[in-house]
């Protein structure tokens, strides 16, 4: 029907504006943050939730009710993963005055919790290892 037509469209889109930042930009993900690595497992946080040592948090977008993550990822040398987001988005602008990690990767959004991840700099990507 329509509504799976054009959910098929929106994903075409998506996919070719994934393409056109890797072929443009040369980059898999997007550094707002702290150009520094991490790896933990993925922990899909809601609006207020935090991470404990050893997760990497996946938030769907870089806003002020994803502060409380922030936090305790700077807190725990970990980092959070953004699927949508912008280098002047609250969450960006934040990880770069406290030296947070932040990376926007829209393929974040079929990781799974618990997966374990690595969050590369060196190579501009994340990979995920489990």
């Amino acid at each position: 029907g329509t509504e799976e037509w054009k959910q098929a469209l929106s994903k075409a889109v998506a996919l070719q504006e994934r393409s056109v930042q890797r072929e443009v930009l040369g980059f898999d993900a997007v550094f707002l943050g702290a150009i520094k690595g991490c790896q933990g497992a993925v922990k899909k946080l809601k609006a207020g939730e935090t991470l404990n040592p050893g997760e990497v948090g996946v938030i769907p977008h870089a806003g002020p009710e994803f502060e409380a993550a922030m936090r305790s990822a700077t807190k725990h040398g970990s980092g959070l993963i953004c699927v949508t987001g912008g280098r002047l988005a609250h969450l960006a602008v934040v990880a770069r005055e406290s030296n947070a990690i932040l990376v926007m990767w829209p393929e974040a959004e079929y990781l799974m919790n618990g997966q374990e991840v690595v969050i590369d700099p060196d190579a501009r990507q994340v990979r995920v290892t489990a």
